[in-house]
């Protein structure tokens, strides 16, 4: 864990000017909580955190596990840390924050059996949340360029549609004209998905042993070590 991650990030949540009285009064450690991860691979990505996660904390009703993956560039590229304060100078109510350096989580990966031969490279970590995540149930994937417009708990509620469907990731349609104007690089049948914001049912990702199946997905293709935005969202579909 770096301590500069640790600190810095709270502060570029702004927590002191955008903290909610919250509906829920729950403790994160009771397993209530919201589990968000976001990984930060680059400078682009640590200049841009600051306002997902000031976003997110501003319309949050509910307690959160925030899960924050960062790589040496993104660690370097964060300010020079603050002691994480509201503005009464108390701790940030149900708010639990777990920090990762993407180097230790990317070490963890390379013991899986299934990808032993298959180098990871950052960007691509949210791929693999059900075994970076070994505790939680659910999760929501938000990219750091996200921002939040409406309480996390809503979207939370779409898992209900997932277990209805027997499906484990939820995504938006891409909107973008990427895959129509490269069909080289189409992975997905129809409609490509956009990866900045994912709901993973991570139970059933264990269950169908999703980081082998990541790896069929690619044995034809590029290595993950090679991979930024696009390679992520390539896998994906």
């Amino acid at each position: 864990v770096h301590a500069m991650v640790r600190a810095a990030l709270a502060t570029l949540a702004m927590l002191a000017l955008h903290t909610p009285s919250l509906s829920v009064a729950v403790d994160p450690s009771s397993g209530s909580a919201v589990d968000v991860l976001t990984v930060l691979c680059g400078t682009a990505a640590a200049e841009s955190v600051g306002g997902m996660l000031d976003s997110l904390l501003f319309h949050r009703s509910v307690p959160l596990r925030l899960h924050i993956v960062a790589d040496e560039a993104a660690r370097r590229a964060l300010p020079n840390p603050r002691p994480p304060r509201t503005a009464s100078g108390g701790a940030v109510a149900l708010v639990q924050t777990q920090y990762t350096e993407a180097e230790d989580a990317l070490s963890s990966l390379s013991s899986l059996p299934e990808l032993a031969d298959t180098p990871v490279g950052c960007s691509a970590l949210p791929l693999f949340a059900a075994h970076l995540l070994p505790t939680a149930q659910r999760a929501i994937v938000l990219a750091p360029e996200v921002i939040v417009l409406a309480d996390i708990a809503d979207l939370w509620q779409y898992f209900a549609h997932l277990e209805a469907s027997a499906a484990y990731i939820g995504a938006v349609v891409d909107q973008s004209s990427w895959y129509t104007d490269h069909p080289e690089w189409a992975g997905a049948q129809g409609d490509s998905v956009n990866g900045a914001v994912l709901l993973l049912d991570l139970r059933a990702m264990r269950a169908v042993d999703w980081s082998g199946l990541v790896k069929q997905a690619k044995a034809a293709g590029q290595s993950l070590q090679t991979f930024g935005d696009r390679g992520f969202q390539d896998t994906l579909n």
